[in-house]
């Protein structure tokens, strides 16, 4: 029986990162920092035909944000993996309330009507 954790078993399935949680601080001039995003992690893959988005439980989620997959189809490669995040804004900030007013909806008209916007 296959691993379905195993990459082959979910082409385009690459791990995320994740966080550690630590009691040890790390801070270098040398090294770049992101701010925190409150979203949906994401991975995004392919590997010559459609793109895909996965969650980091391994489950498709590219009918989840159609406009993901569609921008993605169009600006990216042929091949790649990405590993991201999606977020809603309220205001300037990412806000997760916002986006879970769309986060399991597949229906296009649905989520179009949540008037929710996101980016990845």
């Amino acid at each position: 029986m296959t691993d379905p954790r195993a990459p082959s078993a979910r082409p385009g399935w690459r791990a995320p990162m994740l966080a550690t949680l630590t009691e040890d601080r790390f801070s270098s001039d040398h090294w770049l920092y992101e701010r925190k995003l409150d979203g949906v992690r994401a991975i995004c893959s392919r590997d010559g035909g459609e793109v895909t988005l996965w969650s980091r439980n391994q489950n498709a989620i590219e009918r989840s944000y159609p406009e993901i997959a569609e921008v993605l189809t169009a600006q990216g490669g042929p091949r790649f993996v990405a590993d991201g995040e999606i977020v809603a804004f309220d205001g300037r900030q990412t806000s997760f309330a916002t986006l879970q007013g769309r986060i399991h909806l597949t229906d296009r008209d649905r989520i179009e009507a949540t008037g929710v916007q996101v980016f990845y």
